[in-house]
């Protein structure tokens, strides 16, 4: 078997579905029938087996992501607090910043003045 048998749309429309329900690498590795060490050397050789794993987790995390606003929405505390603390690192987080991390916050902040 070879990486190229799964760089059709068919083969990457199923990596990246199998991504999108929470498989990690070692399982789609497993599912292809291949070693892990064999998948990462198949990602470097194709940009679009890539491209699928990578698109298939970030729909996964978007999804994620929009489900704990959601939740924050609607009046869960402990979503509201966790994406809060997530979003608003500076105001609600229970450490404080270090000097180099309020450096930062402080930059990106007049970059969307800027840029806002």
């Amino acid at each position: 078997m070879t990486y190229k048998e799964w760089t059709d749309q068919d083969h990457l429309e199923l990596v990246k579905n199998w991504k999108l329900h929470g498989l990690t690498n070692v399982e789609i590795a497993q599912r292809i029938g291949i070693a892990e060490k064999t998948l990462y050397v198949w990602l470097k050789k194709s940009p679009k087996l890539k491209k699928a794993i990578r698109g298939g987790k970030n729909i996964a995390r978007a999804r994620a992501e929009n489900a704990l606003y959601e939740l924050a929405l609607n009046g869960d505390r402990q979503a509201l607090f966790f994406w809060l603390k997530n979003n608003y690192r500076e105001r609600y987080s229970d450490k404080p910043l270090s000097p180099a991390e309020a450096d930062l916050m402080s930059q990106n902040a007049r970059l969307g003045q800027i840029t806002g």
